[in-house]
């Protein structure tokens, strides 16, 4: 397998920045791979909130075990200011793994050019 396919498959599959390793790109995979986690880690985090905001409103027994009503809490927007940064957080994550899978091909192709 040539090495502009790998390192392309390996930024798309993988995660943003790991085809830079394979091409020995490593301050350029260090700056998507850091990107890349950090918005995961802060998805993550709110994602953790949100559920651990539900679970104490039923340990509380401020709300009921109820099945529906748990759904409805976890699909609901969240406030407009949350939500505005996670939309961010994700517009930045997509675009850096997209950028990573095309530049990853890039510079494969410039490897293989040599």
């Amino acid at each position: 397998m040539k090495i502009s396919t790998r390192a392309t498959l390996l930024s798309l599959f993988m995660f943003p920045g790991s085809g830079h390793i394979v091409l020995k790109k490593y301050i350029s995979g260090g700056i998507f791979i850091g990107i890349a986690a950090i918005a995961s880690l802060f998805l993550f985090v709110s994602i953790m909130q949100r559920a651990n905001d539900i679970a104490n409103q039923i340990i509380e027994q401020r709300m009921p075990f109820d099945p529906m009503k748990i759904i409805e809490l976890v699909t609901a927007a969240p406030p407009a200011d949350e939500a505005q940064l996670l939309n961010i957080v994700i517009k930045v994550f997509i675009v850096t793994w997209i950028v990573s899978t095309i530049d990853a091909y890039r510079l494969g192709k410039k490897q293989e050019a040599k």
